[in-house]
């Protein structure tokens, strides 16, 4: 993959008149592949301010067993970590389901 372009780059090339489809293509392939990965890393994040953050929202907060909420937290965690640290790491949406499954079935 081409990383470390940013999304001017991409703006600035798809706009010149000069490049050609293959081209334009690949830039398209490039922009969204980038937008996938940042969609991912967003999400981490999301998940780990719904757990720790100051204002806490109702996904955990319904649940009265501490012991199932602590469990769940720590799945949902472990799932937000993988998005942010690994979200290049990740092809499609398939593959993002396949690690949610893998982590929650273990322990």
């Amino acid at each position: 993959t081409l990383s470390g372009v940013c999304i001017q780059d991409y703006e600035v090339s798809l706009l010149k008149e000069e490049k050609g489809n293959e081209e334009k293509n690949l830039l398209k392939k490039l922009f969204f592949e980038n937008l996938f990965y940042d969609t991912l890393g967003f999400a981490g994040i999301e998940i780990i301010r719904r757990i720790l953050g100051i204002a806490h929202v109702s996904d955990f907060e319904v649940i009265n067993d501490l012991d199932l909420k602590g469990k769940l937290q720590e799945k949902a965690l472990k799932i937000a970590v993988k998005l942010v640290k690994e979200r290049r790491n990740f092809d499609s949406i398939q593959s993002v389901v396949k690690m949610i499954k893998i982590i929650d079935t273990s322990n």
